[in-house]
């Protein structure tokens, strides 16, 4: 994982901050030992429209890690813009179902792994 220095740097803004880049670096460590390129880029101060969290195999991708119920995935899904990240907790069938739904209406490419599990896997069309 190639992290920009700037984001190592905004770790250390706040207690939130920091959770929040130990979320997603290990996020962004799952999808190295999976074989992906993984590019972890600042989050401010960043061009116009680029909200995206990560460059994965050049891929803009958002990273997601689900904690709660499903209810956000359709909704996470529709915000990233080449490609979405989700960390599922469980196998649970509410979170296949949300996974399913969001393929319909998503255009982008979906990602996720289970947390037990952490191997990646695409939601094809």
């Amino acid at each position: 994982v190639a992290t920009q220095l700037e984001r190592i740097a905004e770790a250390t803004a706040s207690n939130a901050e920091r959770n929040k880049f130990n979320k997603e670096m290990r996020m962004c460590k799952v999808l190295a030992d999976n074989g992906h390129d993984v590019e972890y880029l600042q989050g401010v101060n960043r061009p116009t429209g680029q909200t995206y969290d990560i460059l994965f195999d050049n891929i803009k991708a958002d990273l997601k890690c689900v904690t709660g119920g499903a209810g956000n995935i359709v909704k996470y899904a529709k915000q990233g813009g080449e490609a979405v990240v989700f960390e599922i907790p469980t196998h649970d069938a509410k979170y296949y179902a949300a996974l399913t739904e969001a393929r319909r209406k998503c255009t982008g490419r979906i990602f996720f792994y289970i947390t037990d599990e952490m191997v990646l896997k695409e939601l094809k069309i």
